[in-house]
């Protein structure tokens, strides 16, 4: 299993858990700067999730042959900065500026998957944070490596999960 990660998640210094199970369903009415910061904030607390729950799998999988990582890809070419509702200048930054300089093709964005996916130099590497395509032993944020919020993390999607799995 390759996950998608993102160094966004190292952003953060602590993890609102409840807040990403369950968003607050009528917000009041936000400024863009709020509107931004909330959506820069739960991008953050996704990616942080995504990247607990792999190393998570990692390791109760260990034992049966199934590989579980993530790759940080960098920024590819998408329209995550033309849907920012932060500040204008800011949407301008992301969807404009930053990809002109930064951003990878989605073709060599898509060949990291690949390679990860494909390469049996890789085929028992598991738990383990790429960027760009490379083996990052300090990819991760300390945050993420934390076994309470692993815990608290795993238990919020099991939770989240159980109607589903168990046909309720």
């Amino acid at each position: 299993m390759i996950a998608v990660g993102s160094s966004a998640h190292k952003l953060l210094k602590t993890a609102d858990i409840g807040a990403l199970m369950h968003p607050p369903e009528a917000a009041p009415r936000r400024g863009s700067n709020q509107r931004g910061r909330y959506q820069m904030r739960s991008y953050q607390t996704a990616k942080l999730a995504v990247t607990t729950w792999i190393y998570g799998l990692a390791r109760r999988w260990a034992d049966r042959g199934v590989t579980a990582n993530l790759l940080d890809p960098g920024i590819v070419k998408g329209q995550m900065g033309e849907l920012y509702e932060g500040p204008a200048l800011m949407g301008v930054l992301m969807s404009h500026v930053i990809p002109f300089f930064a951003v990878a093709g989605m073709q060599r964005g898509s060949a990291q998957y690949v390679r990860l996916a494909a390469d049996p130099a890789l085929a028992g590497v598991s738990g383990t944070y790429f960027v760009s395509g490379q083996e990052k032993q300090q990819g991760s944020s300390p945050l993420s490596l934390d076994p309470a919020v692993q815990k608290r993390i795993d238990d919020a999607a099991e939770a989240w999960a159980a109607p589903f799995l168990h046909g309720r």
